[in-house]
């Protein structure tokens, strides 16, 4: 029985690969979904690594200020000597930024990234950022959403240039699941990691990018890519002026108070023409 289900999924996939744009939409799919979930993972273990390094996670400044001195020093030491046991062991892929090294994958070695690389360079990033290193999320997300791209194409044995398009999709994946921004992930991965705008690449790229987001908004235990300082949402209350509404402020800010307006005031010209002036509300 499970010899017979595997020969028909077989057949139905070597069926699927005759086609030009199906095959793609299906497998950018399959992508973008593993893209979301790696993307929300990697968010997790660098909290739980700041829990792990700093007693709290996300970190306060107020809660670094009251740490000793050694503390400081000494787990970011800590996170840079593990990053370079795994680098060292596991992948030497994983060392640096992330899109230079996917880059250089796709333009020497048409897209093939070692499977490796994906836990390695997630690992390893992870501890990194988690405990204090000067470094961003977005080029390990980079190389960790290529790498999955690559390692589904290699193992579904697709050609060349699908396989490059595979890796752009997985970086638009791990960029608009980690930013919220599909967009942005989108024509990164086309004109940064491709360089190619053709239909055959960027709707396979575009449908990736969408997929994850929808993905990391739809787990629970996801983070903003940005913080705002002391702002709370709140709903909008009517103000007196008829061209604007003022949302909640913070506590620290004080609240707008307009002026009242006045009639639209007139001026008299040289010519003797009177003009009506803009009013006072338009300006404020």
């Amino acid at each position: 029985m499970i010899l017979w289900a595997v020969r028909k999924l077989r057949s139905a996939h070597d069926r699927l690969r005759q086609t030009e744009h199906v095959y793609m939409v299906l497998v950018a799919t399959g992508v973008g979904l593993f893209g979301g979930l790696a993307a929300v993972g990697f968010r997790l273990l660098i909290v739980a690594v700041n829990r792990l390094a700093w007693g709290q996670g996300p970190v306060s400044l107020e809660h670094l200020a009251a740490l000793p001195a050694g503390w400081k020093i000494a787990a970011p030491a800590a996170g840079g000597a593990i990053v370079g046991l795994i680098v060292w062991l596991f992948a030497r892929e994983a060392k640096g930024h992330g899109v230079p090294e996917v880059m250089e994958a796709v333009a020497l070695r048409a897209g093939r990234i070692r499977p490796r690389v994906v836990l390695a360079k997630l690992v390893a990033s992870g501890f990194c950022i988690g405990s204090g290193g000067s470094v961003g999320r977005e080029g390990p997300i980079v190389q960790i959403g290529s790498a999955l791209g690559s390692t589904l194409g290699q193992w579904l044995k697709v050609d060349q240039r699908r396989l490059r398009t595979l890796v752009g999709c997985g970086a638009a994946a791990g960029i608009a699941a980690t930013f919220n921004a599909p967009v942005a992930g989108a024509l990164f991965a086309v004109e940064i990691i491709l360089g190619d705008f053709g239909v055959a690449q960027f709707s396979p790229i575009v449908i990736s990018s969408v997929g994850a987001t929808v993905v990391s908004r739809a787990l629970p235990g996801r983070l903003p890519g940005v913080r705002g300082a002391g702002l709370q949402p709140g709903p909008l209350r009517p103000s007196s002026s008829p061209t604007r509404a003022w949302a909640s402020w913070p506590a620290w800010w004080p609240s707008p108070s307009p002026a009242p307006c006045t009639p639209p005031r007139t001026r008299s010209t040289a010519s003797g023409s009177r003009h009506r002036c803009v009013p006072c509300w338009a300006v404020r």
